[in-house]
C-alpha cells in the first residue's frame, strides 16, 4: 500500500488506494514532530484553527487527530488555555546504577473495586519470581482519576528498570508505552499487533469446558452470569460455552443471562433474581468464583433448595476460595500464580534480547469438579 503524501503546501493528500483517514494521518504527523522535539514536552500546540490550516482540513478532522494522540497520553489539553505535550522527564527519576533492580506493576485493577484473589495470585507469583531474583516490585495504581496522559507520564517517569502492564488498558496508550517505555511485559491482555511478549489464559477453552459438564450431566435450563462486559476475558469464555453449546446442538437463547461484574454481590443478586423468576433452572454457570460464592450464599438465604441436590453451582478460576465455600465449588483451574512468575521470566528474557519477536504465552486450563455440581433432579 503506498504511503499518504504530504503536498508542498502541507496538505495532506489521501490516494484512492490508502485506507488510512486523514485525521491518522495528521495524528502521525503530529507524533512525528513531537517525538522529534519539533513540539516539545510541556509545550503548547499550535490552536485547532492553525492546525486546520497548517494541514488544509477541517476542525473535525484536527479534533479527531489530537483525540487519538489524546487517547495514547501523548498530548493533554488544559480548558480555555491550550493543547499541550506530555512532559515527561524519564532522566530525573531513573534508579541508581546500585539499586536493587525494580519492576513495576501498572494496572487499573489495583482498586478496592476490580482487585480480588484472582490478581492477588497474579501478583503472588510476580512477587515470588522477582524475590527469588533479589528484586523489587513497585505497585502503580492507574485509578480511575488518571487520564491517559497521566498515566503515560507517570509509567515513563517511575524508577523502574522494566515494567509489567495488567489487565485491560487502553490499546493506543499501552502500545505508546510499551515502544517509548523500559522493556515490558502484558499479563492477562492482548490485542493485534502488541509490540511486546504476552501471558494469556485460555479463556475459551475454560468455558468450553465448564459449560460441557453441565450439558454431560444434562442440564439444559442453565442460567450464566457473566463478568464485565468491556473485559476481553468475559467475551473469551462467553466465547467458548457458545462453542460448547454449538457441540450439544444448541444456541446462547438457550441459556438463561445475568451480567455480572465479577464481584460476590454481583452473583448474589443475579442468583436473588434466577430464583425468584427462574425456578426451572437446574445450574448456575458463574464466570468466576466469587460470584459463584455470591450464589450459594443466596441460594442458601432465599430458599429450600440445596446444592447440589436440587440446583448445580460452578465456578471459574479455581481460586483458593473455590475449595472452602459450602459445597465446595466445581471450577476452572489456572494456573494463576505461574502466570506471575511467567510474566518476570518473560521480562528478564525479553531484557536480554529486546530485538527478539514477541511472543504469547497460553496458560491452559482444566476442569476440577467438587461437591457443587450434580446431575438434574
Amino acid at each position: 500500500m503506498p504511503p499518504k503524501k504530504k503536498s508542498e503546501s502541507g496538505a495532506l493528500s489521501r490516494s484512492p488506494e490508502s485506507r488510512e483517514f486523514l485525521y491518522q494521518q495528521i495524528a502521525t504527523e503530529l507524533r512525528k514532530e513531537i517525538d522529534n522535539g519539533t513540539f516539545a514536552a510541556g509545550s503548547r500546540l499550535p490552536s485547532m484553527d492553525d492546525l486546520a490550516v497548517k494541514f488544509k482540513v477541517n476542525k473535525i478532522t484536527v479534533l479527531k487527530a489530537l483525540d487519538e494522540l489524546k487517547n495514547e497520553g501523548s498530548i493533554y489539553s488544559i480548558p480555555a488555555r491550550g493543547t499541550y505535550v506530555t512532559k515527561i522527564n524519564k532522566d530525573e527519576n531513573k534508579p541508581r546504577k546500585n539499586s536493587a533492580f525494580t519492576v513495576g506493576l501498572l494496572s487499573h485493577v489495583l482498586n478496592p473495586r476490580e482487585f480480588g484473589p484472582y490478581h492477588m495470585g497474579i501478583i503472588t507469583g510476580i512477587q515470588d519470581e522477582l524475590s527469588r531474583r533479589k528484586s523489587n516490585l513497585l505497585l502503580m495504581p492507574a485509578g480511575e482519576i488518571h487520564t491517559d496522559a497521566e498515566l503515560y507520564q507517570m509509567a515513563l517517569e517511575a524508577a523502574v528498570d522494566a515494567m509489567i502492564y495488567l489487565g485491560p488498558f487502553n490499546n493506543a496508550l499501552l502500545n505508546r508505552l510499551i515502544q517509548n517505555g523500559v522493556p515490558s511485559v502484558v499479563v492477562d491482555y492482548s490485542y493485534k499487533g502488541c509490540p511486546t511478549d504476552s501471558i494469556l489464559v485460555d479463556n475459551p477453552g475454560g468455558g468450553f469446558l465448564i459449560l460441557e459438564h453441565l450439558l454431560e450431566l444434562g442440564h439444559r435450563r442453565i442460567a450464566v452470569i457473566t463478568g464485565l462486559q468491556d473485559h476481553a476475558a468475559t467475551a473469551e469464555r462467553m466465547g467458548g460455552i457458545a462453542q460448547a453449546l454449538d457441540s450439544a446442538q444448541m444456541k446462547m437463547s438457550d441459556l438463561i443471562m445475568f451480567n455480572g461484574d465479577y464481584t460476590r454481590k454481583s452473583g448474589y443478586d443475579a442468583a436473588c433474581t434466577i430464583l425468584q423468576d427462574h425456578k426451572d433452572c437446574t445450574a448456575i454457570c458463574c464466570m468466576n468464583d466469587e460470584m459463584a460464592a455470591g450464589a450459594l450464599q443466596a441460594i442458601y438465604a432465599h430458599s429450600d433448595l440445596k446444592v447440589p441436590q436440587d440446583i448445580t453451582v460452578t465456578g471459574f478460576d479455581d481460586v483458593q476460595l473455590s475449595a472452602i465455600t459450602h459445597p465446595p465449588l466445581t471450577s476452572i483451574h489456572l494456573d494463576i500464580r505461574h502466570m506471575g512468575r511467567i510474566a518476570v521470566q518473560r521480562l528478564m528474557d525479553r531484557m536480554e534480547d529486546q530485538e527478539s519477536n514477541p511472543t504469547s504465552t497460553l496458560i491452559s486450563t482444566h476442569l476440577v469438579i467438587r461437591d457443587s455440581s450434580a446431575e438434574p433432579v
